[in-house]
């Protein structure tokens, strides 16, 4: 999806001096979260016509298999506030796919980008965002980067019930100090010199 590029500039200190340093802004669309397009990043979750069910009950239930690699699972409400459209930084977990199905709240919106081999890093143009409207969930692949929020696109939290792994989540604490065995941040600016901001023109209302 085409982004727009917006450029700011703030200044920074360094031994008693300034330079003029210029930060980009990326501005993208949320696209509808849907199964094709989602592919590269991910499982979609409960979209109409995804195929043969693997259960059929007697009173015509139909249920799906969720593929997950998890050693142990931990469950997790979220609930996000609003509070701005900027994604600042990425994450990848590399052990662990995670799920989140909607629990309620307003729209939200999720940029994503592909998995990276090695320590190869995305670029800006790797980067899409999905609308998620609450209609259905995703599961992340293995290694794909992603906004740390579901973050809203309208004036009402957003609620997702998160399925992950206790291990990879207890290893966040140590994601500042870049001891983190499971997880790898990228801070936008300092990567790209920019920031990605969620276009939400007629979508909070």
């Amino acid at each position: 999806m085409p982004a727009r590029w917006q450029a700011f500039a703030s200044n920074e200190s360094w031994g008693g001096g300034q330079r003029r340093v210029t930060m980009k802004t990326i501005t993208l669309r949320p696209q509808p979260l849907a199964s094709a397009r989602f592919a590269p990043y991910g499982k979609v979750i409960g979209e109409p016509g995804h195929g043969e069910p693997d259960f059929v009950g007697s009173s015509g239930t139909q249920g799906w298999k969720v593929e997950m690699d998890i050693a142990k699972p931990l469950y997790m409400a979220l609930s996000t506030p609003p509070v701005g459209h900027l994604v600042t930084q990425l994450e990848r977990h590399l052990n662990v796919t995670q799920a989140f199905f909607p629990l309620g709240g307003g729209m939200a919106a999720l940029a994503v980008a592909k998995p990276t081999e090695g320590d190869a890093l995305p670029g800006p143009a790797d980067v899409e965002v999905f609308l998620l409207d609450g209609s259905v969930g995703y599961v992340l692949h293995k290694g794909t980067w992603h906004g740390l929020d579901r973050v809203p696109v309208t004036e009402a939290s957003t609620m997702w019930l998160m399925i992950t792994d206790s291990d990879t989540q207890a290893d966040l604490a140590n994601v500042p100090s870049g001891g983190a065995r499971h997880t790898h941040l990228l801070e936008l600016r300092q990567a790209w010199n920019a920031v990605i901001e969620i276009d939400v023109r007629g979508l909070a209302k």
